[in-house]
């Protein structure tokens, strides 16, 4: 769980919120503020451990750190966020990109050359939010993790995100991958 914001909040405040339950308000700046916090202390926490943030020349092998959501669907639905996921049609996954990609321009101010990386689980492809060019984005499908995608072979419904292998391959999957 050290990739989601449910850590970050530890790490700044000593208080780790319930991951099944809980997200951060994302149109908050206090808490955006904790939260990166808390990345900072958990990136001084692993440099502790020996671990070397350093950047390589050859593409895809940069150094990145995780600024994510928990996995769950109880995304924060005050006035502020509502009215940028739902009337702004930016999804709660372009919600938490949005703050995601302030933190992967915020970390270079200590780390330049590193990566942010979110995670989506809300598959709603945002209307204008795109990642940005410090910013990892992994789709997190609703999919079974037994079989094939597509494949049907375990049914719908059957996941904790509410899906299975036939509703999973949407065209949302494809859809993201064309926002790069």
């Amino acid at each position: 769980g050290c990739h989601t914001f449910a850590y970050c909040h530890q790490m700044a405040t000593g208080i780790y919120p319930d991951p099944w339950t809980w997200q951060p308000c994302a149109t908050d700046k206090a808490m955006y503020n904790t939260l990166f916090e808390g990345l900072l202390a958990i990136t001084e926490l692993m440099k502790s451990w020996g671990h070397e943030f350093h950047i390589y020349e050859k593409a895809y092998t940069t150094s990145s750190m995780s600024f994510s959501p928990e996995d769950n669907k109880n995304f924060c639905t005050c006035r502020n966020c509502r009215k940028i996921a739902v009337n702004q049609k930016e999804g709660y996954s372009g919600l938490y990109l949005e703050m995601a990609n302030k933190a992967a321009v915020d970390i270079q101010a200590y780390y330049p050359g590193m990566k942010m990386s979110t995670y989506t689980y809300d598959h709603t492809v945002p209307a204008t939010i795109r990642p940005n060019e410090m910013m990892l984005l992994y789709y997190c499908g609703p999919c079974c993790n037994n079989h094939a995608w597509g494949s049907g072979e375990c049914g719908d419904n059957v996941t904790y995100l509410g899906a299975g292998n036939g509703t999973c391959c949407d065209d949302n999957a494809k859809r993201w991958g064309e926002i790069f």
